[in-house]
């Protein structure tokens, strides 16, 4: 099978083709062998909705005995799935915060089951015309995912649960550690011991910053309001990864 026949692959043809299968945070993990390259693989399904961006392949573990893929497919299944009512509970570190997030854009769209993304390559006039004559009448989810649907409860839904992730992250930030987790996350993230604007990259992901040859990442805060505290929470993080590099 080629990758877009699998991704096209529905609730009721997976489960003709196996019966394995493990319910993990309200998902339905479906274990398949898929053939010659993808062999032994996970297909994740939510509400009979093939989330095909969270699917996992033999074809990338190549290395593991069948053992130990069943075993990965349930770890890294289990950190990255998320019921509605675990996208709304508290969180205490700024990984959880990215890993929710990143449900939301990446799989929760493929719930929706007449989403049109926004993002689109016109060949001309003509087709730009068409896609707006689309999509004038749908609603337009911009929170996570950007595309239109006809279905505003849905949108309503995804506002929520983004909304949630978000307010539950601004409650864990009062936390010195959160801060430091969240440095040192933005800071391996971008590569922070070998980019030279590695400061700006990584404060951008926390406020608007105006690059500058000399800044430091203490500049760029204190410019954005951080209190003195987060300042020294990012020197902290900037320490144990500089002291952790092999450059």
């Amino acid at each position: 099978m080629t990758i877009s026949q699998i991704e096209a692959l529905t609730y009721e043809e997976v489960q003709q083709m196996t019966n394995d299968m493990q319910v993990i945070n309200g998902h339905e993990v479906y274990f398949v062998d898929l053939g010659e390259y993808f062999k032994f693989s996970a297909l994740v399904f939510r509400d009979k909705h093939h989330l095909y961006y969270a699917d996992d392949y033999e074809l990338h573990h190549a290395y593991m005995s069948r053992e130990e893929l069943r075993k990965w497919y349930l770890d890294t299944m289990q950190a990255k799935l998320f019921s509605d009512d675990m996208l709304l509970a508290p969180l205490s570190d700024y990984d959880e915060r990215e890993k929710r997030i990143n449900y939301l854009n990446n799989y929760y769209p493929l719930l929706c089951d007449d989403k049109v993304s926004a993002f689109n390559i016109f060949h001309d006039d003509s087709e730009r015309e068409e896609f707006r004559k689309k999509v004038e009448n749908m609603y337009y989810c911009g929170c996570i995912g950007f595309f239109y649907t006809s279905n505003p409860a849905f949108v309503r839904r995804v506002e929520k649960l983004y909304s949630g992730v978000i307010k539950a992250s601004e409650q864990a930030s009062n936390s010195r550690d959160y801060w430091v987790n969240a440095f040192k996350y933005e800071m391996y993230n971008h590569e922070y011991a070998i980019n030279y604007q590695g400061d700006w990259d990584v404060c951008s992901c926390f406020c608007r910053c105006e690059y500058g040859d000399y800044k430091t990442g203490a500049d760029y805060l204190s410019e954005s309001g951080f209190s003195d505290d987060v300042i020294s929470a990012y020197s902290e993080a900037r320490a144990d990864v500089l002291r952790n590099s092999d450059y």
